[in-house]
């Protein structure tokens, strides 16, 4: 059994214990946070064997990894903390607060030879597979274009971490991430080109678009927000058709590919122009789409891949399974592609100014 411990004993620290629950291969042997109350509280009610009292505990023998699930702006400290101890890490999304506590992170861990990785459990789930598979099968062809939002109406509160600018806060970090991984995962390394975000009352960004170039010469719109529920899905364009995956995006299960022949742009000019946007034509061209809409949603291909239990646990026995073979970076999340998601958030907060 891979031991976890988890620092942290909040939202994302819970989601990942009862995840945990549906693991062949984890378990968690050890839970602390800064209040022992807290911590006591959590692991009576989640059943866990070990309440920390203080660091020295929470990194002692008997885990085999943490995870790291405290606020952003704390990432960078617990982490180091943890390799300092000798212990693998997994960190919830996002990675750091900033690209450079990033790359002081990953220089740690690569330093101690210790494995890490940037908890975006979205990409674990079984349908992330089924996704690559479309795409690198060549049923939409080639990928022009990536669009994919999240975003709740969320009433904002001093205990929400989400709208505390000093521990990390805002949109782009918190909801925005989720679209950017993907976008990354399946389209590849890009560069931002555009940005925009409205910084509310509470000092963070409370909305958020940004827009990317990726080297393939692919384009990704990524929307977020605090304060409005969006699309929560993701939607992608090729030259032969699309893939749509139903929300929410950050634990989808189902996607459908449509679809489509590329059509040569008739000619503008003339009489049969003339023709062809008179009532009669336009009548028939509408009573033939629907016929070549029936025909093409027979060409359409559904997909559904369940997860177990919450989802969580799928980046946990990612961790196991790496840990295990000896490797100190996962091929699904890789560090350089982490890197570079915190290298690009960076970018567009300073858009925002």
């Amino acid at each position: 059994m891979f031991n976890w411990g988890v620092i942290g004993a909040g939202f994302a620290a819970r989601k990942f214990v009862l995840g945990l629950r549906f693991s062949t291969r984890c378990g968690v042997k050890r839970v602390y946070s800064r209040n022992f109350d807290n911590t006591r509280t959590f692991a009576r009610e989640l059943a866990i064997p070990e309440a920390a009292r203080n660091w020295d505990e929470a990194l002692a023998d008997g885990v085999d990894a943490v995870f790291i699930a405290t606020p952003p702006s704390l990432h960078r400290e617990h982490a180091l903390r943890a390799f300092a101890s000798g212990k693998h890490a997994l960190i919830e999304k996002p990675l750091a607060a900033s690209a450079d506590d990033a790359r002081l992170i990953v220089a740690a861990a690569r330093d101690a030879g210790l494995f890490c990785m940037e908890g975006l459990w979205n990409l674990h789930l079984p349908i992330a597979d089924r996704m690559q598979e479309v795409l690198k099968g060549g049923l939409v062809g080639e990928v022009r274009s990536f669009s994919g939002s999240f975003g709740t109406s969320n009433i904002p509160s001093h205990s929400d971490n989400q709208f505390n600018a000093a521990l990390g806060g805002g949109a782009l970090r918190h909801r925005l991430v989720y679209p950017l991984a993907w976008a990354l995962a399946l389209l590849g390394p890009a560069r931002v080109v555009g940005a925009a975000g409205h910084i509310g009352s509470w000092n963070v960004d409370e909305d958020c678009v940004v827009i990317l170039r990726h080297d393939s010469g692919a384009l990704s719109t990524l929307q977020a927000s605090l304060r409005a529920p969006l699309r929560n899905d993701i939607e992608i364009a090729g030259d032969k058709g699309r893939l749509l995956v139903s929300p929410p995006i950050y634990r989808p299960f189902r996607f459908r590919v449509a679809r489509a022949a590329p059509v040569k742009r008739l000619n503008s000019h003339g009489r049969f122009s003339t023709l062809r946007e008179s009532m009669l034509a336009q009548g028939a061209q509408q009573r033939l789409h629907g016929i070549l809409s029936v025909i093409n949603s027979a060409r359409n291909r559904s997909v559904v891949s369940p997860y177990q239990g919450n989802g969580y646990h799928y980046q946990a026995d990612e961790a196991a399974r790496c840990v295990a073979t000896g490797l100190v970076e996962s091929p699904v999340s890789p560090l350089t592609r982490s890197l570079l998601a915190a290298e690009l958030l960076d970018e567009s907060a300073r858009r925002f100014i």
